[in-house]
Parts: C-alpha cells; structure tokens; sequence
C-alpha cells in the first residue's frame, strides 16, 4: 500500500512539472489605462496602446478570441509578438487562430 501511495504522488509531481504552464495566468490581472479608460488585462501580457479598431476586433473574433467588443484594447504575450513576426516571414496565415487557442492573444473591455 505504502508503495502505491509513493508511486502515485511521484507520479503527480513528475507530470506536475512536465504540464507547460500558460505564458500568463487568467486570474492575475493588471489595469492598464488607454484613452481615460482603465482595462484588466493578464498578469504579463503587452497591452494595446490604442482603442481597437472595428477591423481589428473583427480579426481577433475570426481568429477565435472570445468576447471581444469594439471599444476593447487588444493584449497579447510578448512570444506572440515574435510568432507573429516569424509567420509573417513563413506566410502563415493561422497564426492567430493558434496564438487565440493557446491564451496569448485577447480582448480587455473596459472597467469603467
């Protein structure tokens, strides 16, 4: 019995470290202000300077970021940046698609 219990908490501290951790935890927020409007966005992720444009909500809600509205910020890890830039070079279209299924690209409506 002792070895079993052993071998199970091994076991979940091994595949405890081996799971990839998201870039940036959802429930770590930050504000961040943008023409008088304050926004959450995660812990760690590179706000948009400006208000989003139509198109560029649109874009992002095509690319599968949920709950993305005109008049939201965009926000997006600091490795999307460098993905982006490298699907650019490769022509890959769905680099979006991906960087939204994986939690680094979003949406921050605002707080007030």
């Amino acid at each position: 019995m002792k070895k079993i219990t052993l071998l199970s908490i091994l076991t979940l501290i091994v595949t405890g470290c081996a799971t990839p951790q998201k870039e940036a935890q959802m429930n770590k927020n930050r504000t961040h202000t943008v023409d008088g409007k304050q926004f959450s966005i995660p812990e760690g992720m590179i706000p948009s300077p400006h208000i989003a444009t139509k198109k560029e909500v649109d874009f992002f809600k095509k690319s599968g970021v949920k709950n993305c509205h005109y008049g939201d910020i965009l926000w997006e890890a600091l490795s999307a940046q460098r993905r982006i830039d490298e699907a650019i070079k490769t022509g890959n279209p769905d680099i979006h698609k991906t960087l939204a299924k994986e939690g680094k690209i979003g949406c921050a409506s605002p707080l007030n």
